[in-house]
């Protein structure tokens, strides 16, 4: 079983909701699965959208990353997802970080997620959940990721409803 850190992020509809629907779904396929507190988000990159609830979470799977990178995609689909702009809204967006120390990239994935380092909505409940977790491409801790750029990052903050 690898071990894998997907990040769940929404900002359409009921957000809570999408949060919890995606939760459950992945509870039926990762194991032993852990779930970071909910953070409330600035957009980056467009900015002219809602305020995004995002949370990361750990588990274990038997989904090989292609596998388990399609059932990640037909679950968006499922939930409502529609394409629109990259980085635009949208009412779920799952994503793999990392899965177990691969350093991988093609058309369809790259692992880690290439632009993980530099998203607060990433690294802050990575760093709740995982702070020693180590990047396999550099050997740094995500923990050491978050004290660098911290200052610099867009807002994010626990989730207060």
């Amino acid at each position: 079983m690898g071990i894998t850190v997907i990040a769940l992020g929404t900002n359409l509809g009921d957000r809570e909701e999408n949060l919890a629907i995606a939760r459950r779904r992945l509870k039926g396929i990762l194991q032993e699965v852990k779930f970071s507190s909910i953070y409330e988000t600035e957009p980056v990159g467009y900015l002219e959208q809602p305020w995004f609830l995002n949370q990361v979470c750990v588990g274990k799977t038997n989904l090989y990353p292609i596998a388990l990178l399609f059932w990640l995609k037909d679950t968006e689909k499922q939930l409502g997802r529609v394409p629109g702009p990259r980085f635009g809204p949208r009412r779920i967006d799952l994503d793999i970080i990392f899965y177990e120390d691969w350093v991988f990239a093609s058309e369809l994935l790259a692992l880690p997620h290439p632009r993980y380092r530099e998203r607060a909505f990433v690294l802050r409940p990575l760093v709740e959940i995982l702070p020693e977790w180590k990047d396999p491409q550099t050997g740094v801790r995500v923990q050491d990721y978050w004290e660098q750029g911290k200052e610099t990052f867009s807002a994010c903050r626990i989730f207060r409803p």
